[in-house]
């Protein structure tokens, strides 16, 4: 199991520092701390798409409107 969730941190997109601190915490079987480091990445990457999402937005605005003329 351990192994596992080693691989599907580094292929989760975590900066070389969070892997290493989420596998140190693994090999401990800290999993309160890792759960807590994880879920608050988690929220973090949310709040980038909720963002990218918001932009997204105003670029089709702006597209429609000029497509319309409006």
């Amino acid at each position: 199991m351990k192994r596992e969730i080693s691989e599907a941190i580094k292929e989760a997109g975590f900066s070389r520092q969070e892997i290493s601190e989420i596998q140190i915490l693994v090999w401990e079987e800290n999993h309160v701390l890792m759960k807590e480091m994880l879920r608050r990445k988690r929220k973090d990457l949310l709040a980038d798409i909720y963002q990218k999402d918001e932009q997204i937005r105003h670029i089709d605005w702006i597209i429609y409107s000029l497509e319309t003329g409006k």
